[in-house]
């Protein structure tokens, strides 16, 4: 009796052994390990303010009556839309699946805080994996940004002037943002510098973008050399770009200052020899040509070869036609008075006419003066004030040209045959 009595407890016994110890292994069913390991992972690639983002958490081995989700009233930056709960079934078993949707308000990176998550009355803080938000793509434009090749301009800003030294090179990289195709690529060329594209890109030859990147599309590279000292802007870019939501934008390029500043070393010898040239040319040139016999070959080429006149007699020419033609305008009202007061009226018209005409040119040759003309000694016309630079043009000794500008040793002219720039000591002002 007391053995059968025994048996019975006994078997009681084992039965809530394991009646606990299935419990607890249900309870158990993720370890330590596991834990630390789960995290809510988002589905896609790419995310979007105001776009629904979907996070799962999946809790394998672990029935869904011992799991349950905190959903906090608030998040910063980002709101939930809705939270769901699923048993999972799969090859390695059953499990529980907890589904969040998410809307984020802001671009940037995403700062969620842990959500609560109890697994058999346990509590775990599991974290979101942070992502980046974007702008949508249909509510922004497209941008342009430049990035330079010397490390120490890469921090540069568009408030400060970049010192650069002039001839010195200054590589960049010209990018674009939030576009889909350029159908129009174009730029200034910049003054006073040598501007050199050195490789283009497939954006820039025309070709689409395959699908959304937020990030930088590399358009061309440029190398652009600024020779003369002064500020200057980087050239502006003419771009058609069309925007993600089909847009036909001109996206304006960041507006960089270049602060050029003089070589610091010069050569002795070199400015010596432009001194001494300078004084030669211009001792040949306020002297009369001596004349010599005619050949076949100077008649033919007698228009660039020979002076007629000395260069002092032609600036006096100019300078004095202004007063030349108010003195015969004063000359010719005056016999119009003579007639007037010898009761000449009728014949006093021509005089007084004449006169109205020759005082209005007399003015407008007195503006074309003061607008700084100078005459030109003769010579090449270069595209750049720099020695050694390409050729533009080549004018005769004796050309009436306007200064328009003037860069150190050199001088821009303009001439109805060319324009470019010449060497200062080439020009002798009209005054």
């Amino acid at each position: 009796m007391a053995h059968r009595f025994f048996c019975r407890w006994h078997i009681i016994f084992l039965f809530f052994i394991a009646f606990f110890a299935a419990f607890s292994a249900q309870g158990e069913a993720l370890s330590a390990d596991d834990i630390r390991a789960l995290k809510l992972t988002p589905q896609g690639d790419t995310f979007f303010v105001g776009q629904e983002v979907t996070y799962t958490l999946v809790l394998a081995g672990v029935d869904p009556s011992l799991a349950r989700a905190e959903i906090p009233d608030s998040l910063a930056g980002a709101r939930f839309v809705s939270a769901k709960k699923e048993e999972l079934y799969d090859v390695n078993g059953s499990g529980t699946r907890f589904v969040f949707q998410i809307a984020f308000l802001s671009a940037g990176k995403t700062a969620l805080p842990p959500l609560s998550v109890y697994i058999n009355r346990r509590a775990y803080a599991i974290p979101f994996e942070q992502v980046t938000v974007y702008e949508d793509p249909a509510t922004i434009l497209p941008r342009l940004s430049i990035v330079f090749d010397d490390e120490r301009l890469q921090g540069a800003s568009v408030s400060e002037p970049i010192g650069v030294t002039a001839g010195e090179p200054v590589g960049f990289t010209l990018y674009a943002q939030y576009c889909t195709q350029f159908l129009h690529f174009s730029w200034e060329l910049p003054k006073n510098a040598i501007f050199t594209e050195t490789e283009r890109f497939a954006i820039a030859r025309g070709e689409a973008q395959a699908k959304f990147s937020p990030d930088r599309i590399p358009v061309a590279h440029f190398v652009w050399t600024p020779l003369v000292a002064g500020a200057y802007t980087v050239p502006q870019f003419a771009i058609e770009a069309v925007a993600y939501n089909g847009t036909h934008t001109n996206p304006a390029t960041p507006a960089y200052t270049l602060l050029v500043q003089a070589a610091a070393e010069k050569m002795h010898d070199e400015k010596s020899g432009r001194a001494d040239q300078a004084e030669t040319l211009f001792a040949d040139a306020f002297l009369p040509v001596q004349a010599e016999p005619a050949t076949a070959a100077q008649d033919d080429d007698a228009q660039s070869a020979v002076r007629s006149e000395p260069l002092a007699v032609m600036v006096s020419r100019h300078k004095s036609l202004p007063t030349g033609l108010l003195a015969l305008s004063v000359a010719s009202a005056l016999a119009g008075g003579a007639c007037v007061a010898f009761r000449r009226r009728g014949l006093s018209v021509v005089p007084f006419v004449l006169a109205l005409v020759l005082l209005a040119a007399s003015i407008w040759a007195k503006v074309q003066t003061a607008r700084q003309y100078a005459i030109f000694a003769g010579g090449t016309v270069s595209l750049v004030p720099e020695d050694g630079s390409r050729a533009v043009t080549a004018l005769p000794d004796g050309t009436r040209v306007r200064l328009v500008e003037k860069a150190g040793d050199w001088v821009y002219i303009v001439s109805d045959d060319g324009v470019g720039w010449v060497r200062a000591e080439a020009v002798q002002e009209i005054r």
